[in-house]
């Protein structure tokens, strides 16, 4: 083998590398970006390089990057020899890229790895070759200065409730072998949280979920040990919440995705589902992870077929503090279903722009549902601005100059009732002139609204 080249040839093969092992990863239909990096890392094969892992001083391993790929398979130093072909460097690269495939020498490509010392970890209800569980801190051939024995002990309450099937004291286990993570030195951190992933392999994680759903007070436990788990731990929420049209009881998965950023790849590729459930767990999710790139697609998601996801779409999409939403927001009030044009109202309204009044304002006019006029109306008495307010009132009083006929009498006494609830200046003024200049149904309603107003101001 010839010399190890220079750090910096080294570091140009790596980044076209990494790039492949990425694409491999993430973005598994990329064929052609795959080709263009291992094509790129190919050329500057012109020597032996040295890839190796390191530290990063992180608390949780970043597994959409190279460096974290490395970390999180237990690499220590791979050596790429001048005459690796092609084909070795791919299959090295998917390896990588793989949680189950083995990272393996070939006659080329030389990989050591970092050692692992077993302890037996036989699942309640799994069979004999159940996965085994490193040991947290024999990662590193080296004097560690963590909470060593602190950690065995917690592995080995683990595994022996495992082994039992005592769901509950497994998870304390769990919980208390995450909770020992601040206690290792930041250049160890690293390796202990990779071994506990290692740790909490899928059959575990698959019991906890169960076991916390029919122990809700053991959810926010679960939370923290799936918010460390790692790629398998989120893949697994995805799949479990996509089960069911209902969240239900997993709500708490909810929360934990949301909190994920790594989450958002597994979820893009549920928007297309043809089930509606599906698609509206995945729009929820990419809203509250709130980053401003996934706006276009959640845009696109107001063209599903299904209204509930149609719904869910204007929701998440209200959540970005962006002017680059209102267009497409105030497209969803002309959606065919009510309630998507309700909650695009609402989603206006929270603005509280005098500005988007009327857009509202001009769909009001042809709103038949009472449901989602009422809603249109709600979101005007929020605005809460004078124009809006001067609208409704002539509505409610028939004095719109733009109308044919009579609204109907449970229209106008909506805006009596979103009056009221607002209770705001104008809101207050507004009902006022409603008592004073409404007949009949729509006088008595606005009267014993404004009761209703007066008893909460003098508290009763």
């Amino acid at each position: 083998m010839s010399p190890l080249r220079d750090s910096r040839s080294a570091d140009r093969f790596d980044r076209h590398f990494g790039r492949l092992v990425v694409l491999l990863r993430l973005e598994p239909a990329n064929i052609s970006g795959q080709k263009d990096a291992l094509r790129c890392a190919m050329a500057l094969l012109e020597g032996p390089v040295l890839l190796e892992a390191g530290i990063e001083y992180s608390d949780v391993p970043d597994e959409g990057s190279f460096k974290g790929r490395l970390l999180y398979r237990r690499v220590d130093s791979i050596v790429v020899d001048e005459d690796a072909r092609p084909a070795e460097v791919l299959v090295l690269a998917r390896a990588l890229a793989s949680d189950t495939l083995p990272v393996e020498n070939s006659p080329s490509i030389q990989v050591e790895l970092l050692p692992v010392s077993a302890v037996r970890s036989d699942l309640h209800g799994a069979s004999s070759t159940a996965p085994v569980i490193p040991e947290p801190v024999a990662f590193r051939p080296r004097t560690i200065s963590g909470p060593v024995e602190d950690s065995e002990m917690m592995l080995k309450a683990l595994d022996q409730s495992l082994g039992q099937g005592h769901w509950m004291e497994a998870l304390h286990a769990a919980q208390s072998l995450v909770r020992l993570t601040p206690r290792y030195p930041e250049h160890e951190r690293r390796g202990y949280l990779i071994q506990l992933r290692r740790i909490f392999h899928r059959k575990m994680l698959e019991n906890f979920i169960d076991f916390a759903m029919r122990s809700t007070e053991e959810q926010p436990r679960l939370a923290e040990v799936l918010h460390f788990a790692g790629p398998e731990a989120v893949e697994l929420m995805v799949d479990h919440i996509c089960q069911a049209e209902s969240i239900g009881p997993r709500r708490f998965l909810h929360e934990v995705l949301a909190s994920i950023p790594e989450s958002l790849p597994l979820l893009l590729p549920r928007l297309d589902s043809p089930r509606w459930y599906e698609a509206r767990h995945a729009v929820e999710l990419i809203g509250r992870l709130g980053q401003t790139d996934t706006i276009p697609v959640l845009v696109k998601a107001l063209e599903y077929s299904d209204a509930r996801v149609r719904q869910a779409a204007v929701i998440a999409l209200a959540r970005f503090d962006t002017p680059a939403v209102l267009i497409p927001i105030r497209r969803a009030l002309l959606d065919q279903a009510p309630g998507t044009r309700a909650s695009a109202a609402y989603a206006l309204a929270d603005r509280h722009s005098p500005a988007l009044a009327m857009p509202i304002l001009a769909v009001l006019e042809g709103e038949k549902d009472l449901g989602a006029w009422t809603a249109l109306v709600t979101a005007l008495v929020r605005i809460d601005s004078a124009e809006a307010l001067k609208s409704l009132l002539a509505l409610a009083l028939d004095h719109h100059a733009i109308l044919k006929s009579a609204r109907p009498i449970a229209q106008r006494v909506a805006i009596v009732e979103a009056l009221a609830a607002s209770g705001s200046a104008g809101a207050r003024g507004a009902l006022e002139r409603l008592v004073n200049e409404g007949e009949g149904a729509l006088r008595r309603a606005a009267q014993e609204a404004a009761g209703r107003l007066g008893e909460r101001g003098n508290g009763k």
